[in-house]
């Protein structure tokens, strides 16, 4: 198939681009429910959206890197009613999700407690679940939610990604509150042991990477690997301020198609304590931009305790632990599951990128034009 240029695709309308990306999902789906699908929970679903039993039942999987996790299914009932969800088999399983064998936390619980008891400020953000099955405790976890794609459409533009700044406050608040409310929940805190555990993890599944497929910009990358190791650590503060998100990109993020007030948010197995720039980064992980000075001057206007540089170092270090956790994570998933592992080399730029430019001051200055 043949994929229109990236300047068109980005100038294309959102609703242009849902209707492009729904239709090449709808060109995979097959015949029958996905094959780890509860039948019980998958039919009493049906029913709950159609008002009776489904006739027919197709689906489509919408993974990424994670192998066959992620489905839209199409229902169809006797009366000509349609309706569509989202199902997701999470299974947390070593042999199932090598990617995160070692990696300094439990991710994929935070999201399986807060479909499990959303308090008031959160589950306005959540996809309605409409059933969630715990088949190993603490490992195995089935959801089958609300497709937003009806109502909502993805993000895509820098505009989009500021409106996600805007709101970034409200989602830590909300995040805080299920937190506080689930004070023994296996959330991840980026601050703590995290920080020297996560190197350790990235040191490992990297320099392995680099060692089984001799890719160059790998091998550049471990042979400096103890000065991106020193830099990151020593800029990481003591204390978390705040709750996070942990992936909130976005691909990650609806925004109401007709009411602008109105934001989801998906994927929360990253949920944890850390800071607003941890969420900062995962927006603007691409690089530094307008939208990047921007969004960390909002920031730094909620947050006046710290001195614009001090959240520009502290963005740039949550920038370079975004790209070690990207490319650390693919490769470790790939060395697991493929005999030809690849890895794009953005994802060692953004990783080199980050280094340079949280040595040097000023790398993203305050605007003159006030406040914004």
């Amino acid at each position: 198939m043949i994929s229109a240029p990236a300047w068109i695709r980005q100038r294309a309308p959102a609703s242009l681009r849902g209707a492009v990306r729904r239709a090449r999902i709808k060109r995979r789906r097959v015949p029958g429910p996905p094959p780890s699908a509860d039948r019980d929970a998958l039919s009493d679903t049906a029913t709950q959206l159609l008002g009776g039993p489904a006739r027919s039942v197709q689906h489509a999987s919408v993974s990424g890197y994670k192998e066959a996790t992620a489905y839209v299914i199409w229902l169809k009932g006797s009366s000509g009613r349609q309706a569509t969800l989202v199902f997701k088999d999470v299974n947390l399983a070593p042999e199932r999700y090598p990617a995160v064998v070692g990696f300094p936390g439990r991710p994929g619980l935070p999201e399986a407690g807060m479909y499990a008891s959303p308090t008031p400020k959160l589950e306005p953000l959540l996809a309605t679940c409409y059933q969630q099955l715990e088949l190993v405790p603490q490992q195995h976890y089935q959801y089958f939610l609300e497709d937003l794609n009806a109502t909502y459409r993805r993000g895509f533009s820098q505009d989009d990604k500021l409106w996600a700044v805007d709101r970034l406050l409200e989602v830590s608040d909300a995040i805080r509150e299920w937190i506080d409310a689930n004070p023994s929940a296996a959330i991840t805190r980026y601050d703590d042991a995290f920080p020297e555990e996560f190197i350790e993890y990235s040191h490992d599944a990297l320099g392995r990477f680099a060692a089984q497929t001799g890719y160059e910009p790998a091998r550049d990358l471990i042979e400096r690997w103890e000065s991106v190791a020193d830099l990151y650590l020593a800029e990481t503060p003591e204390r978390a301020d705040d709750a996070v998100h942990g992936d909130y990109r976005n691909d990650n993020l609806f925004h109401h198609r007709t009411d602008p007030a109105q934001l989801k948010a998906v994927d929360w197995e990253f949920a944890g304590l850390g800071w607003l720039h941890n969420d900062l980064a995962s927006l603007f992980k691409s690089g530094p931009s307008e939208g990047a000075r921007i969004a960390l001057e909002k920031v730094a206007q909620a947050r006046p305790e710290r001195s614009f540089e001090e959240h520009r170092k502290l963005y740039e270090r949550c920038r370079l632990e975004r790209g070690l956790l990207d490319a650390a994570l693919v490769a470790n998933q790939r060395l697991a599951v493929s005999e030809t592992p690849t890895l794009s080399h953005t994802h060692f730029h953004r990783i080199l990128d980050a280094q340079a430019r949280l040595g040097s001051p000023g790398a993203l200055a305050p605007s003159d034009l006030g406040g914004v």
